[in-house]
């Protein structure tokens, strides 16, 4: 049996798609593109997916000026250490979908020349990139991005975040967007504007290091999920909710389990109404919470009770 390990690639015939071009060759440890004259190639996403011994990658002569597609692209490149994506185009794609999904060894990646005012789905984009330290997104526009959920899951290594180009007008899903970033300390989410959104389950599950976050710009008027959205965030010292609607939270669920470091916290407005699921909504520190939480109605003091 033959292990191919190094390939280089010439394409000059008509060849519009290069969706799973090269998934799953587990065995091909570089690739480099020595010519591409095709200019109209509108898929590539999955083109990389699981190519478990990648290492290499030369893409500096693939056009991707009229593509539309880049999801799971480079998902599960677990090898691979360094990505130069400098000439990449990206003025017409509309997903980008867990596009470095398990790329577990990438250190830095700078996507300052990434144009995104027409991705809708940037769903797990950087899902488990877990060693990445260094991250450009300041060009980064999500002004029509309506899914932004898993975002940053697992980057474990992340001390920093700057999105201060995103724009959330039209964003309805941010589930477990910063879930597991175990390192931000601080995160500035003030320019944010939510009032599309409606799932924020498990937002900031498990960001043990955070000590400060103000929400109080937060639209929530369309939110139903909250459950579990601030737990296991133990060293939270402050958080300022005070724009939190609730009207419409069916699920609180376990939502401040674990932040054992909360000075105060305010929910006087809070709106338990519809809430039918808000088992644990304290949890550990159900007993500290109390003394400093003020409700008011029968039904808030019966859950605040009860957990």
């Amino acid at each position: 049996m033959v292990k191919i390990e190094k390939i280089k690639i010439i394409i000059d015939y008509e060849f519009k798609s290069f969706n799973k071009l090269f998934e799953e060759c587990e065995c091909i440890k570089s690739i480099m593109f020595i010519k591409c004259n095709r200019n109209d190639i509108y898929d590539i996403s999955y083109m990389f997916n699981y190519c478990l011994s990648l290492r290499r990658l030369d893409l500096s002569r693939l056009k991707t000026n009229n593509t539309i597609n880049m999801s799971c692209l480079f998902s599960e490149c677990i090898k691979l250490k360094k990505l130069n994506l400098s000439n990449f185009s990206t003025d017409n794609v509309t997903n980008m979908g867990f596009m470095f999904l398990g790329c577990k060894l990438l250190k830095k990646l700078n996507l300052a020349n990434f144009n995104t005012s027409k991705v809708v789905n940037m769903s797990g984009i950087f899902y488990e990139c877990k060693s990445l330290k260094e991250l450009n997104l300041s060009n980064f526009n999500t002004v029509n991005t309506t899914d932004l959920s898993f975002m940053f899951y697992k980057c474990s290594n992340l001390e920093d975040i700057n999105l201060s180009s995103f724009n959330t007008v039209n964003v309805e899903n941010m589930i477990y967007m910063f879930s597991y970033c175990i390192k931000l300390e601080i995160l500035d989410l003030s320019h944010f504007e939510t009032k599309s959104l409606i799932d924020m389950e498990s937002m900031f599950f498990n960001c043990r290091s955070l000590i400060y976050l103000n929400l109080s710009n937060f639209d929530t008027n369309k939110v139903r999920d909250m459950g579990t959205l601030f737990c296991e965030c133990g060293s939270l010292i402050y958080l300022d909710l005070s724009s939190f609607n609730t009207d419409n939270v069916y699920n609180m669920c376990r939502m401040f389990d674990g932040c054992l470091s909360l000075k105060t916290l305010n929910i006087y407005n809070f709106n338990f109404d519809q809430v039918t699921e808000y088992n644990y909504i304290f949890g550990d520190c159900s007993k500290k919470l109390k003394k400093i939480i003020k409700v008011k109605n029968a039904k808030a003091k019966k859950i605040l009770n009860s957990s």
